[in-house]
């Protein structure tokens, strides 16, 4: 257990950095950051769980680490992917609508609520 933590925690850091990077140095950084880490995300997890076999520390590090480090809007997507290509239509609309419209809501009361102070 302890190796799959150490695999995720060094892969954030590496993934969070190259976030900060991107942004820092690019126009539109987010944007560019969640596309690119979105389309990382489909094309490592194909790769790894089709094409090449890899351990599970280097699963973790590259996907749940370095690329959810990097954007979690590629998390999201990987997931979204996953309920389409499962089946699961109105699964997959249900949690793109939610996690949309919640996090916008959420991010304009938290804001709401931190100019009150």
């Amino acid at each position: 257990m302890i190796s799959l933590l150490i695999a995720v925690a060094l892969g954030g850091a590496i993934g969070s950095s190259f976030r900060f990077l991107v942004s820092y140095f690019l126009p539109f950084g987010t944007l560019i950051v969640n596309l690119t880490g979105s389309f990382l995300i489909g094309l490592i997890s194909a790769l790894v769980s089709e094409k090449f076999s890899v351990s599970p520390e280097l699963r973790l590090l590259l996907i749940t680490g370095m690329l959810g480090g990097f954007t979690t809007f590629s998390t999201f997507s990987y997931e979204s992917v996953s309920l389409l290509v499962g089946g699961e239509f109105l699964k997959f609309l249900l949690y793109v609508f939610v996690t949309n419209a919640g996090c916008f809501l959420l991010t304009f009361l938290g804001y709401m609520i931190g100019r009150l102070f």
